[in-house]
């Protein structure tokens, strides 16, 4: 196994921003499509949808990445020990 480095984090704070924004203009269009089914109003701001989007993912990916770096480094470490 590969030792776990800053490159690493870097990696995975970008591929988890990348999930984090695909998967928050998912949902947020999804929600958009069910709004209409219900109501007949469809309602779509361009601002909000794409900053809000990214706002939310880029603060929910970069957790996400420094979470999975951080385990990795863990199970790294406990590897060394054991």
């Amino acid at each position: 196994m590969k030792k776990i480095n800053l490159w690493d984090l870097i990696k995975f704070i970008i591929l988890s921003n990348i999930f984090m924004i695909f998967l928050d203009v998912f949902g947020n269009a999804l929600v958009l499509v069910v709004v209409y089914f219900k109501t007949g109003i469809f309602i779509f701001d361009l601002d909000d949808f794409l900053y809000g989007s990214l706002d939310k993912a880029l603060a929910g990916g970069t957790v996400l990445g420094i979470g999975l770096w951080l385990k990795h480094k863990l199970q790294e470490r406990q590897k060394q020990k054991g």
